[in-house]
C-alpha cells in the first residue's frame, strides 16, 4: 500500500476515533438511562420512601417502571394496576389501599403484555389485578415506546446514535452547559412535598397525582382532544386479532387472582360533537364487544360518561378523570367487591351491567 494512502487512512481513523469517543461521552450524559438505568433506579428508591413532586422528566418512564417492578420483587399487593396514563392515578390517593401501579403513558398491548410477564418473572402476587382497556390496544397503529423495555432495542439504537453522531442541538447544549448532569438535574427535579399541582406527583405506590390545569388551559386541552382524538386518531378499524389477544391476556391474569378491566370515560363532547365519526362509533362497539366476550374477568366503568354518571367537572382534560371521580366510579365499587357502577363478568351479568 502506498505510504501516503496508508498515512491518510490512519489519519482519518484517528479523527473518527476522537469523534467516536466524544459521541460515547455525549450519549453517556444525555441518554445513559436507556442502557444503565442509573437515575431510574435512584428515582425508584426516592419515591418508594417519599411522595415526590416532579418538576421535570427524571428518566425514561418505562425504564423507571421496569426498575420499580424489580424493586418490589417477591411482594404481595391487594391491587396491581397495569395500563396507560388513564389509570396511573389509581392508588393511595384515590382509594386503592396496598397497591402497586405500573402504568405507562400511551400503553399499547405490547406494553401491557411485557409488564404482566415482568411481574410474574419477579414473583409479584396480588389479590386483584386491574387492567386499563383502551381503543389503542386494538388498533395496529401502536405506540413504539414499548421497545424501551427491551435491552436489544436499546443497544441497537445506542450503537446507531453513537456511530452516526445522532444528536440534536439540545443534546449538545445539555452537555456543554452541564445542564443534564444527572446528579444535578435529579436534585433540581424533585421536591419532597405533596399538594403542589403545578407538576405531577409520584407517590410511593407508583401511582401519580396529575397536575391540575387552570380553567382556560383545561378548556383548551379538552377542545384539542375532541378535535384530534389523541391516540384514537387512526381508530377507523378494530383489529380483531389484537382484541382476541387482549381478552386472552385478561383471562390469563384471572387465573392468578381476581381480574378487573377498567373502562375510564372520555369527555362527553366527543359523543356529541363527533358522534358521526367512525372512530367514536368504534369506541362503543369495542366496549360492547368486550362485555359480550367469553371472559373470566369483570368490567368496570364505561367509555361514555353519561352511562356511569360522570359529569363534565369530573375531568382533568379530555380523557383523564380527577381523583374524586376515580374514587367514586372505580375505587369505591372495587373495594366493596362489586357494588356500584360496574359491568360484571358475562357469566353473572345482571343489575348494573352496561
Amino acid at each position: 500500500m502506498d505510504s501516503k494512502l496508508k498515512y491518510f487512512i490512519l489519519k482519518i481513523a484517528r479523527y473518527y476515533s476522537i469523534i467516536l469517543i466524544l459521541s460515547v461521552l455525549i450519549y453517556s450524559v444525555t441518554r445513559h438511562n436507556l442502557i444503565f438505568d442509573f437515575t431510574a433506579k435512584k428515582f425508584v428508591i426516592a419515591f418508594s420512601n417519599n411522595n415526590i413532586s416532579v418538576t421535570q422528566e427524571i428518566a425514561e418512564e418505562r425504564r423507571i417502571v421496569f426498575q420499580n417492578v424489580i424493586q418490589n420483587k417477591g411482594k404481595h399487593f391487594r391491587h396491581l394496576i397495569i395500563g396507560s396514563s388513564r389509570v396511573m392515578q389509581f392508588g393511595e390517593l384515590t382509594g386503592f389501599e396496598n397497591s402497586l401501579n405500573i402504568g405507562v403513558s400511551g400503553a399499547s398491548l405490547n406494553d401491557i403484555e411485557f409488564l404482566f410477564e415482568h411481574v410474574r418473572t419477579n414473583n409479584i402476587t396480588y389479590d386483584t389485578i386491574i387492567f386499563d382497556f383502551n381503543p389503542w390496544l386494538v388498533t395496529s397503529d401502536i405506540d413504539r415506546r414499548y421497545q424501551q423495555f427491551y435491552l436489544y432495542h436499546q443497544l441497537k439504537h445506542a450503537i446507531y446514535d453513537i456511530l452516526k453522531f445522532n444528536y440534536n442541538y439540545e443534546d449538545l447544549i445539555t452537555v456543554f452547559g452541564l445542564l443534564n448532569n444527572y446528579q444535578l438535574s435529579y436534585k433540581k427535579a424533585l421536591r419532597q412535598e405533596i399538594g403542589d399541582h403545578t407538576h405531577f406527583i409520584k407517590l410511593k405506590d407508583g401511582s401519580i397525582q396529575q397536575k391540575k390545569l387552570i380553567h382556560e388551559k383545561r378548556k383548551l386541552e379538552i377542545q384539542n382532544f375532541v378535535s384530534g382524538l389523541y391516540q384514537m386518531r387512526n381508530f377507523y378499524k378494530i383489529d380483531n386479532s389484537l382484541f382476541d389477544k387482549t381478552v386472552s391476556l385478561f383471562n390469563s391474569a384471572s387465573s392468578h387472582g381476581k381480574c378487573i378491566v377498567a373502562l375510564t370515560p372520555f369527555h362527553e363532547d366527543i359523543f356529541i360533537l363527533k358522534r358521526n365519526d367512525n372512530r367514536v362509533k368504534n369506541i362503543s362497539i369495542i366496549e360492547q364487544k368486550l362485555i359480550k366476550s367469553k371472559r373470566d374477568f369483570q368490567v368496570f366503568g364505561s367509555f361514555n360518561p353519561c352511562r356511569i354518571n360522570v359529569n363534565e367537572c369530573d375531568f382533568l382534560d379530555g380523557f383523564h378523570l380527577n381523583e374524586n371521580a376515580i374514587h367514586k366510579i372505580f375505587a369505591r365499587p372495587i373495594s366493596s367487591r362489586g357494588v356500584g357502577l360496574i359491568s360484571t363478568s358475562n357469566r353473572t351479568a345482571g343489575a348494573g351491567s352496561l
